[in-house]
């Protein structure tokens, strides 16, 4: 039903109360009927409208256009109405029209600021923004923490092995330190390292990152599908073949135990540290990175800059057996280093590194999942606040989602790293002092600095986007500092939906 076919009514008066003296019985003269709106109708269809999008808010787009559609569908049988009552019943149209659109656009406001982050608001898990968390865990969790000791030492008495025997103080030293309000982790890596120093240089010169910390991963793409460990799980169980060796698993995770005394079914820091633990060549990753981040150029003075500290022995992890001697008078021209001056380190053959990884326990639930040999979920310890909080034996693989929205904080999380070859240890902050001296030296325009970063948080909706920003996107959510970027957990999608996107 469109409308009622309405006729004026012959006696006007009748409506409005008795007559008065001044008026006539003489009827008005004749109108054409007029279709006029259904607007209870409308009131109702906007109405179911909203609490279905309420309801079914997977996607923003989908709210979006249900939305858009209902508006013009009344718009459009408001036009209908004849010219002749226009001004009758114009104030009541417009009431309506203006209440519908202010409760539109405050849904949409309310949305908008979410959807461009693929939030699911009435998921069960949701992670409020970055700027909401609190600033401190439980007071009561952290003192039954710090009485419990360290996560390492719990519930035994064995004593690290030979090969950790240099930095097994350090180690300790910094769990008992954090070992109340954080939790802890390690990861055994050795080509890598290339890697991870190369993201830490680039998040402080272009995206104003303050830390030196370690930065397993930069490139916000890959975690416009798998923002955090729920997406994680469940991609790995449904596309990845049950196997965390898949690139795109590899692009946002790493692999990593939560104790570094204890072995396990796999390469643990106990047993790997000296020579360290790698799944095969990073050359493409490294190239990927450089060219993403529009430093191409950068590749053969990152290669001098490594023969400068002695840290020859990634050549083989990257491709790259014979070095040309020309790379070596790149980056002395780069740095302006006198030719006389000889390497700071001599070769080792000592290739093993460790992560330290510190994560605040209240979000550890929301970008880790327990985990076996090749990612596969652990049954037995399935809720992770309790594993890791508890008094016994913690000892286990665990896969971390690293997102750099998070990893790239550390007040949320804090990453130290340990070599098996002591010059790495002493010369890691000059090495990355020099490698953000290389970087600067690239990027001298301001033009090349904005370019770089735009291609760092490019599509950081990914394909969830609305159609339109809410007021101070730019400035709010792609600021140039990645700790003002808000981060969100979201209920894991359907498969059919995760192999739409990927």
């Amino acid at each position: 039903n469109h409308g009622n076919l309405i006729h004026p009514p012959p006696f006007p008066s009748l409506l409005l109360g008795p007559l008065s003296n001044n008026e006539s019985l003489v009827p008005p003269p004749p109108f054409p009927p007029i279709l006029l709106p259904n607007l209870q109708e409308f009131k109702n269809t906007l109405k179911t409208s909203r609490i279905r999008s309420r309801r079914r808010r997977g996607t923003a787009i989908r709210c979006k256009t249900r939305r858009v559609i209902t508006t013009v569908e009344a718009k459009s049988k408001i036009h209908q109405v004849s010219p002749v009552l226009e001004t009758s019943t114009s104030m009541e149209l417009s009431d309506t029209d203006e209440k519908t659109e202010n409760a539109e656009n405050s849904v949409d406001s309310d949305n908008d600021q979410f959807s461009s982050f693929n939030i699911n608001m009435d998921g069960e898990e949701f992670l409020p923004p970055m700027l909401d968390i609190p600033k401190e865990v439980n007071k009561k969790l952290v003192q039954e923490q710090v009485k419990r000791g360290p996560q390492s030492e719990r519930g035994h008495n064995i004593k690290p092995g030979p090969c950790l025997a240099k930095v097994a103080e350090k180690i300790l030293s910094k769990e008992k330190k954090h070992c109340g309000e954080f939790a802890v982790f390690y990861h055994s890596y050795s080509g890598a390292w290339i890697l991870y120093e190369l993201h830490t240089a680039i998040a402080n010169v272009v995206l104003g990152v303050k830390n030196n910390q370690p930065l397993p991963r930069l490139l916000m793409k890959p975690y416009n599908t798998i923002p955090n460990a729920h997406y994680l799980r469940h991609l790995h169980q449904t596309v990845f073949s049950r196997t965390d060796h898949n690139p795109q698993f590899r692009q946002a995770a790493i692999c990593a135990t939560s104790n570094f005394i204890l072995t396990d079914s796999e390469a643990t820091p106990n047993s790997v540290f000296s020579n360290g633990y790698h799944v095969g060549p990073i050359s493409t990753i490294l190239k990927s990175v450089l060219k993403s981040t529009k430093l191409e150029c950068l590749y053969e003075q990152l290669i001098g800059l490594c023969i400068h500290y002695g840290e020859t022995n990634c050549f083989s992890y990257h491709g790259l057996s014979n070095t040309p001697v020309s790379t070596y008078k790149k980056f002395e021209n780069a740095l302006k280093i006198k030719p006389e001056i000889k390497k700071v380190v001599t070769p080792s053959s000592q290739k093993g590194r460790l992560l330290q990884i510190f994560i605040r326990r209240d979000i550890c639930k929301h970008f880790l999942y327990t985990s076996e040999a090749m990612g596969k979920p652990c049954p037995q310890r399935k809720c992770v606040d309790k594993f890791i909080n508890q008094n016994g034996r913690i000892v286990g693989q665990v896969r971390i989602c690293v997102n750099p929205r998070v990893f790239s904080r550390q007040d949320l999380v804090k990453i130290y790293t340990y070599g098996a070859n002591e010059n790495t240890n002493k010369f890691r902050d000059s090495f990355q002092r020099d490698l953000q001296r290389l970087v600067r030296s690239v990027l001298s325009d301001e033009k090349k600095v904005k370019a770089t970063r735009k291609a760092i948080l490019s599509q950081i909706s990914g394909g969830h986007r609305a159609s339109k920003k809410p007021k101070g996107y730019k400035m709010q959510y792609v600021c140039h500092r990645i700790e003002n970027i808000a981060y969100t957990v979201s209920t894991p999608p359907t498969h059919d939906k995760c192999c739409t996107i990927i």
